[in-house]
């Protein structure tokens, strides 16, 4: 019962944490946790499956010990325990498929359902791209993203697939299989192209190439098959090339560094990531990427990253070098062992299929060099089985006392893990209904906050945004003001011993601290959020704008800062308004502004506005001589009427 349990419950949980926007909606990942919490119990208390977990060569187990003592020195704790889950859940599905695994007829199982469901979902970008179904609220629309997050993540997913898809094709020789193989193979070819992920094409390009070497190396294929094969890859080498040649080669050369994924943009992530890790070798735990990398990081960009766009250097963040080291070494063995599955098996259309496993884990890999699709649950998930084909070939280490105590500690944190993970999600489902509130109905959205944090009270944005809705309401009802300002003092500063690194909290708390007349600590928790988003302006103008009537020479300090960084809600006009009556003098107002066309143009808005001929004259006059004629133009323009 268990063995046939274990890969239908867990195909089914694929297609639900893919539809949930590829598990990174609410409840995906919660499920697939709990599900895969549940089987390991189940495995634990059945006698024979327990002897089977101990035969697990013990550097597997050393492994997840290094994934959960990163948790264990992580700054953030409340932010590393999802991302440990996770983990937990991948390694947990890669041990127990390890054994589904030893008989190829389940591997051919595992590639079927794999194709199948490209299929669907490339079917539904098909929708997509006609405008027949919504698009996911991060994506392109011009880009087909299917049921992901964005294009890029549905085009990992899908190189996963297509080389398994392809390999499927060459080793049937049954004709209505081979249809809908072929149908199936079209349908994930045709929506990688539609994605436009040009890293996803490149990679696939290459995995073609590979697929190509392996079938020739070893012979797996006849005359009339190979000819199918080459015609196939070249006709997908050759659209790919004509559909997205020029874009790859414009991505590849750095031409373009306007936009944040341009390979210039994802250089500087590198760099400054790489310095954080050599300030902290041990990592800095699961998921604390976004709070502590602003404080590395030497550019200014509408995006604050997430991730490292690199997943070796993510998992170099989080795990450390040591962590990186053995991941690594693990890797190559188990991919070294499904070429030892390919070199080995008696049946040639197994040798197909294992090699169409290998070239999609290593297009996958490729992808890597520069995006995150690991940390989509759901490629994750497929990711972590399929390298479960390698774990019993060649030699392996056992130390079954260790992989004991490795199985007692994995026990507690599952068990202790499901109520957290429950009751996370029913937090997280107020938390949400309470942002679509927010702005129309913040009495709602506030008690929806308050029941989120009473649901699962270790997550610091509950606090932080009743703290925040707090401030508003403080604004809106002036005769309980002093009563909101301290019950959002209180939220906040719960929001900042869950996470310490984040600004937001800091720079709302420092209004509470305001509001209440409290001068020293409010210019403490300006000052930290800057510290924690040196290279944000909006933190920046926060700090100015408080500092304005206190220390006027340091507020033009980060008012002019705020304008030169990258920022939003807020340009030169606001800068001008709050300095202007306190200062006067065309040289220490210009002085404030940034020599970009848009800001320059603010500023001679504001002097004519305000009367300020003389000003004007003097701006006028220093354009001319810099030669910037449109916007001479346009001030004339402005003077006429």
């Amino acid at each position: 019962m268990y063995r046939r349990l274990l890969p239908i419950i867990t195909f089914s949980l694929i297609a639900g944490v893919t539809w949930d926007y590829g598990g990174m909606g609410v409840w995906g990942w919660r499920i697939t946790f709990i599900a895969s919490a549940l089987f390991f119990l189940i495995a634990l208390i059945s006698k024979e499956k327990r002897s089977f977990l101990l035969q697990v060569p013990s550097q597997f187990y050393l492994l997840f010990l290094i994934g959960l003592f990163s948790f264990i020195i992580s700054p953030i704790i409340s932010v590393s325990l999802f991302p440990l889950y996770k983990f937990t859940s991948y390694f947990i599905f890669f041990i127990l498929f390890a054994e589904f695994f030893k008989e190829g007829k389940n591997c051919q199982a595992f590639g079927f359902y794999l194709i199948s469901l490209g299929f669907v979902f490339g079917i539904y970008g098909f929708l997509q791209h006609g405008n027949f179904v919504e698009h996911s609220y991060w994506a392109n629309p011009t880009l087909t993203a299917s049921r992901f997050v964005n294009h890029n993540h549905f085009s990992a997913f899908l190189e996963v697939i297509i080389p398994v898809n392809l390999a499927l094709f060459l080793m049937r020789k049954k004709i209505s299989l081979k249809l809908f193989i072929f149908s199936a193979l079209l349908v994930n070819l045709l929506s990688l192209l539609m994605a436009g992920s040009r890293a996803g094409m490149l990679s696939l390009g290459i995995g073609f190439l590979l697929f190509f070497f392996i079938i020739l190396r070893y012979k797996l294929i006849n005359t009339k098959e190979f000819i199918y094969f080459s015609v196939l890859v070249i006709l997908f080498l050759s659209l790919l090339l004509i559909w997205e040649g020029g874009s790859i080669r414009e991505r590849v050369a750095g031409l373009e560094t306007s936009n944040f994924f341009s390979v210039h943009q994802r250089i500087f992530i590198w760099k400054d990531t790489l310095k954080a890790i050599a300030k902290r070798p041990l990592g800095y735990g699961w998921g604390t990427f976004p709070y502590i990398f602003p404080q590395f990081r030497n550019f200014s960009d509408r995006f604050t990253p997430f991730y490292a766009h690199n997943e070796y250097l993510q998992i170099a963040w989080e795990m450390g070098w040591f962590g990186l080291g053995l991941s690594l070494w693990l890797l190559w063995k188990l991919l070294v062992s499904i070429k030892v599955r390919i070199t080995y098996s008696g049946d040639k259309s197994l040798k197909i299929l294992y090699s169409g496993f290998f070239v999609g884990m290593i297009v996958l890999l490729l992808h890597s060099l520069v995006d995150f699709p690991l940390r989509l649950p759901a490629i994750a998930l497929i990711f972590s089985i399929s390298l479960s084909m390698g774990m019993w070939q060649g030699k392996s280490i056992n130390t079954f006392k260790f992989n004991r105590i490795v199985l007692v500690l994995l026990s507690v944190l599952v068990l202790s893990g499901i109520p957290l993970t429950i009751a996370s999600g029913v937090g997280e489902s107020f938390f949400l209904s309470g942002k679509k509130q927010e702005k129309s109905y913040p009495g709602e959205a506030e008690a929806l906050y308050k029941r989120a944090y009473k649901y699962y009270p270790y997550e610091g944005k509950y606090a932080r945004e009743t703290g925040k809705i707090d401030l508003k309401l403080s604004r809106l009802l002036p005769l309980k003001r002093k009563e909101y300002l301290e019950e959002a003092r209180k939220w906040l500063e719960i929001a900042i011993r869950r996470n310490k690194y984040d600004a937001s909290s800091y720079a709302y708390l420092g209004y509470s601290y305001a509001g209440l007349g409290e001068d020293k600590k409010a210019g403490q928790a300006f000052k930290k959020a800057v510290s924690l988003r040196p290279q944000e302006g909006n933190f920046h103008f926060i700090y100015a704008s408080w500092l304005i009537d206190r220390n006027t020479r340091e507020a033009l300090s980060e008012f002019k800062k705020s304008l030169l960084l990258f920022h939003d809600g807020f340009s030169a006009k606001d800068v001008l308004g709050k300095c202007y009556p306190r200062m006067r003098g065309y040289d220490k107002l210009r002085e404030l502004i940034p020599p970009d066309s848009e800001s320059m143009w603010e500023f001679a808005v504001f002097l004519w506005k305000n009367g300020e001929k003389g000003m004007l004259k003097k701006l006028e006059e220093e354009l001319k001589s810099e030669g910037r004629i449109k916007l001479l133009q346009r001030i004339e323009k402005l003077k006429g009427n």
